[in-house]
């Protein structure tokens, strides 16, 4: 995980783009925060102009945050979109089949109880012909 740290592109025009796009960020944050009618909107309204002029001036010295905030953003990503992926495919795909296997009366698993049967035991052809070999099991592969 670190080096996929270290591999995070940060090179002026990176850094540049992210002071920019991060100081525009905290600007509108800030102007929706003194909508609604919170204190803490001169806070986003400071941070903003430092972003852009650290992403204009000196890029380099937003590098340390760049890292920070793309390694836990790589993070949330990384638990969260497998699971959102998962939760997707269960619920669209798996669960409709399922759905449909028993509306139409399928049952590919025989888990149906049958009382007329006396064994559920399902008999297979034998590899080879003739009496079982010893060796034939110890070399299954």
């Amino acid at each position: 995980m670190i080096e996929e740290i270290r591999d995070i592109k940060s090179g002026k025009k990176e850094l540049m783009r992210f002071g920019l796009i991060f100081g525009i960020v905290l600007a509108i944050l800030g102007g929706l925060s003194l909508r609604a009618g919170k204190d803490n909107y001169f806070l986003f309204f400071i941070l903003s102009p430092i972003f852009i002029s650290c992403g204009l001036i000196r890029p380099a010295m937003l590098k340390p945050i760049h890292k920070l905030l793309a390694a836990v953003v790589a993070i949330v990503l990384g638990w969260f979109l497998p699971r959102l992926i998962l939760c997707i495919l269960f619920y669209l795909v798996i669960t409709p089949l399922g759905f449909f296997m028993r509306l139409f009366g399928k049952d590919l698993l025989d888990l149906k109880l049958n009382p007329s049967v006396d064994s559920y035991w399902i008999s297979t052809k034998s590899v080879s012909a003739g009496p079982p070999d010893k060796k034939r099991y110890e070399n299954q592969f």
